[in-house]
């Protein structure tokens, strides 16, 4: 029986078990499959797909179904090449729902836009550079950590849920959180350090699941570091089972190295791996089932590594057990991707060099991810404080089924305009479409390639201290002048 056999309904049904990719070939296939594709039920299950993965923010159901299938599609355009006010007039339509979606050209005209904004008016936020801020994916929620890490809820202005510390004199320095089951609830990876008698400093890694609606939470896994004083906590992140705590620590040697302990908090295991050489820097992202490294191979040149976590299955140690964490040079996992990470322009900049690596799963095509890549360096004939930044981007292409490769092909390759170090967005701060803002005394868009800066508008009391999310480009921010208000700009 082919697909044509099938009722409307059935074949609408299998549809909604589908990608947007999926769907989008399969309507080529012949003018049936085409036309049912067109309709507005079709798009209704898909973007309600995305809303549940937490690529659509603040729409409910009942929102998607009250738009279009027009409004549907430009909505799933507005994921991939963000907000259409950071862009300038799209083109007419074409006929093709593939070029409606994929086809979007930047140019240098510079936008002044007027975004929608939430407030939340929390009590007791210091200003402090010790704070960060975090609007989770589906634009509910944000996590934001001052005093203490607590969760609000956008749409409600309430306080859903405080972090309860190990102790008064603890200081929580890095959090993540991703929502799951559909929107219900976030798993929240936070890495604190105190003073903890009677072992005197000390640094913990937990994992905690939260229900929105009850404001419960109940931890998955906890693990205090050894020899903590030797360390210093640089990054969290947390995906699906697998999240990692990323240090920087002394070694035998009197030198710093960078090392990752990754945990599965659903086995209760973990491993510790470092990169290749001594004061090479090592970035770590999750994706499902891997992960992404970057660091410097032998040579000295920037280097990706992709892992499957089958690698490191001999590998795992019991959280908690007699058996040594020991740290293993990551050169010993198997790879499902290994490859140099070449910057045309990097031989203008002067190291110490920045880095930053980001990678976003596709709302079109599951298992296919934009990886985001930057490296940023000062210029030998212009002031210190006046940085460039080269940003790539890649795809990589998980197999769907055995036998089928891995794909990995750069898409860009550009050079950011120079940026004053202190107004440098934080490094999180790229969105899947390849916008980055930037913070003087207005805040400013850069597009993607190398356009001079795309959109400019105002935000009341701007903060540097901001969060872009990552596929609606909503902008989260402290309050400069107002210590107890934290907003949310929504763009169209």
């Amino acid at each position: 029986m082919q697909l044509q056999d099938l009722s409307e309904d059935e074949i609408r049904t299998i549809f909604s078990f589908c990608d947007i990719c999926a769907v989008v070939s399969m309507s080529r296939t012949n003018k049936y499959l085409r036309r049912l594709t067109l309709h507005k039920l079709v798009w209704v299950d898909l973007v309600d797909n995305l809303r549940r993965k937490g690529f659509v923010d603040r729409l409910s159901l009942s929102d998607i179904q009250a738009y279009s299938q027009e409004a549907l599609v430009d909505l799933v355009k507005r994921i991939l090449t963000g907000p259409a006010c950071w862009n300038p007039p799209a083109k007419p339509k074409s006929n093709w729902l593939w070029s409606t979606l994929s086809s979007h050209r930047l140019t240098e005209s510079v936008l002044q836009i007027t975004p929608r904004s939430s407030v939340l008016h929390p009590s007791g936020i210091r200003m402090s550079r010790r704070r960060e801020v975090k609007l989770l994916d589906g634009g509910e929620y944000v996590l934001f950590y001052n005093i203490n890490l607590e969760c609000w809820s956008v749409r409600h202005d309430k306080l859903v849920w405080a972090y309860d510390k190990n102790g008064p004199d603890s200081s929580v320095y890095h959090f993540d959180g991703e929502i799951v089951d559909g929107g219900d609830n976030v798993n929240i990876i936070i890495s604190e350090r105190g003073f903890v008698l009677p072992s005197g400093v000390a640094s913990f890694i937990r994992i905690i699941k939260l229900n929105f609606a009850t404001g419960r939470s109940t931890t998955l896994f906890q693990h205090e570091l050894s020899d903590t004083g030797a360390h210093t906590l640089l990054d969290v992140k947390i995906c699906g089972p697998l999240a990692f705590t990323l240090i920087q620590e002394w070694t035998s040697h009197s030198d710093l190295q960078d090392s990752c302990i990754l945990a599965n908090w659903q086995t209760q295991s973990h491993v510790k791996f470092a990169s290749m050489t001594l004061k090479s820097p090592l970035l770590v992202t999750l994706i499902p089932n891997h992960v992404l490294l970057l660091t410097d191979n032998a040579s000295g040149v920037p280097e990706i590594r992709v892992i499957h976590t089958a690698a490191f299955s001999s590998r795992w140690r019991l959280v908690g057990s007699d058996q040594v964490l020991d740290t293993i040079n990551i050169s010993e996992f198997e790879t499902v991707v290994c490859e140099n990470i070449t910057f045309g322009q990097c031989e203008r900049f002067q190291r110490p060099w920045t880095r930053q690596l980001s990678a976003y799963g596709s709302p079109l095509d599951e298992g296919t991810y934009r990886v985001w890549i930057s490296l940023a360096g000062s210029y030998p004939d212009r002031p210190s404080w006046v940085r460039g930044k080269v940003i790539c981007s890649y795809r990589l292409s998980l197999p769907k089924s055995a036998g089928h490769p891995v794909i990995w092909q750069q898409r860009t390759a550009d050079t950011a305009v120079p940026q004053e170090t202190a107004l440098t967005p934080n490094g999180s701060d790229i969105t899947y479409s390849g916008h980055r803002q930037l913070y003087r005394d207005r805040y400013t868009v850069f597009a993607p390639g190398n356009p001079p800066h795309l959109a400019k508008f105002d935000a009341a009391d701007g903060s540097v201290y901001s969060h872009l999310s990552t596929y609606s480009g909503a902008l989260t921010y402290f309050s400069v002048s107002n210590e107890n208000i934290i907003r949310v700009l929504y763009f169209e």
